[in-house]
């Protein structure tokens, strides 16, 4: 990957491959952390699943990508954290340039950028091997501006704060992002709020090598719209309006998401305690609805029946 306006490094070609998620879970907006390090900025390719789908990028004219499957490709500056929203389902990668002679080192890698819809609120990830030493590695995170204190990296509720110089998105006030350095091997980073979600991914670098992924997302089909029942946590964005159980259900029968409608999308529960008259809130994390531990009761009974049927295949049947 190297732009053309780049003579040294024209020739340079890497094969870059990833899996593609489903038509059905892509989202409308994105935001993006510069490689770290990077001289002469990233690129991003957005995937447009529909035809005359109209695409704003910090620092760029409305641009139109005018057939399903279209893309259109653009360079970002280098250190510019950038917003991108399209009024129609897409998909975008960000990509890495390769160096040369002035360029700090790294290599093309390609990552693909979850959409804001599919954040989620902890993810578990291990730093690749790189089989000629070890890569500079880093975490790359975005999140609402109000929940960035909440971050809690391998069990630290310092360490990111510490280390993170947070940056706003244009046009995007209410998140901010940022990257640091992580050492080798396995981490987990969560919010102390489960219902506050936020992007993570990874970086590496090495003399002519470069990686690039997201630590997770979620796989929620927001681009159907099923309009059922939200009173239970079910991971479906049952009101269709993009987000998935944002709604804190219960007595105080509060707009959480501030569309009008009470307690059609919930993701966590309220209880009233009738000696105390207080009122607390819950999620899966402590006590669901007897709704809630109904279905969980039915996936253990689906799991097992599973089982069983491999283990007949395996053993029962002749070879």
């Amino acid at each position: 990957v190297a732009p053309n306006d780049i003579s040294t490094i024209r020739n340079s070609k890497d094969h870059l491959v990833s899996q593609l998620p489903p038509v059905d879970v892509w989202g409308s907006t994105f935001v993006t952390v510069p490689t770290p390090g990077r001289l002469f900025g990233d690129m991003v390719k957005i995937v447009a699943s529909q035809a005359n789908t109209a695409v704003n990028i910090t620092g760029f004219d409305t641009q139109y990508i005018n057939d399903s499957g279209g893309y259109l490709q653009v360079r970002l500056p280098a250190e510019q954290y950038s917003t991108i929203q399209a009024d129609k389902p897409a998909m975008m990668v960000m990509l890495s340039i390769t160096q040369d002679s002035s360029e700090s080192e790294g290599d093309p890698s390609m990552t693909i950028v979850p959409w804001l819809e599919q954040f989620n609120s902890k993810y578990t990830f291990t730093t690749p091997k790189y089989s000629l030493g070890s890569y500079l590695n880093y975490v790359l995170l975005v999140i609402e501006d109000k929940y960035k204190d909440g971050l809690v990296l391998d069990g630290d509720s310092t360490r990111v704060n510490q280390e993170a110089t947070w940056h706003t998105f244009p046009g995007l006030a209410d998140y901010v992002g940022t990257y640091f350095g992580i050492e080798e091997g396995s981490h987990h980073i969560e919010h102390s709020n489960p219902n506050a979600s936020f992007g993570a991914y990874l970086y590496g670098k090495a003399n002519f090598e470069s990686y690039g992924l997201p630590t997770g997302m979620k796989l929620t089909k927001i681009n159907e719209c099923p309009g059922s029942n939200g009173s239970i946590i079910d991971g479906v964005d049952n009101d269709c309006d993009g987000l998935i159980d944002e709604e804190t259900c219960g007595p105080s029968a509060t707009d959480d998401d501030k569309d009008g409608r009470v307690d059609e999308d919930c993701g966590f529960y309220e209880e009233t305690t009738t000696d105390t008259q207080s009122t607390t809130k819950y999620n899966s994390t402590t006590e669901r609805s007897s709704i809630t531990t109904e279905i969980q009761a039915q996936r253990q009974k689906v799991q097992a029946q599973q089982q069983k049927v491999t283990f007949l295949l395996r053993h029962c049947l002749p070879h």
